[in-house]
């Protein structure tokens, strides 16, 4: 909206950290988690419950930061919040429904655990 106007609002790096950067970040370290230790049902539900507070901050956050507050139906919205919020809770969803013996994770396939 502000870019077709031709004016942008100011630009506040704290803000923008913390609705863009932090939930990134926090969805690499749980993928990350599975990746070198096993999908748990924990990291699963991690992934859902960060999914859903990415898809939602539109609704939830401005109240907390004015700063952020987007339009609910900007192309920009749906791109860098909706869509990834629901794309990670998906995720989590599926390893959530995985049998316990296909989350194994790379210590599990290297061998140096039991998967009993």
């Amino acid at each position: 909206m502000w870019i077709e106007r031709g004016r942008l609002p100011p630009f506040d790096a704290g803000w923008y950290l913390g609705m863009m950067i932090a939930p990134a970040v926090a969805v690499a370290i749980v993928l990350v988690y599975q990746w070198n230790m096993r999908i748990d049902r924990a990291s699963s539900i991690a992934l859902i419950v960060l999914g859903i507070g990415t898809g939602l901050y539109p609704f939830w956050g401005p109240p907390i930061w004015p700063a952020m507050t987007m339009r609910l139906d900007w192309i920009g919205t749906i791109v860098s919040m909706y869509l990834p919020g629901v794309l990670v809770a998906a995720a989590g969803l599926l390893q959530f429904r995985l049998p316990t013996g296909e989350r194994p994770g790379r210590r599990y396939r290297a061998g140096v655990a039991s998967t009993s």
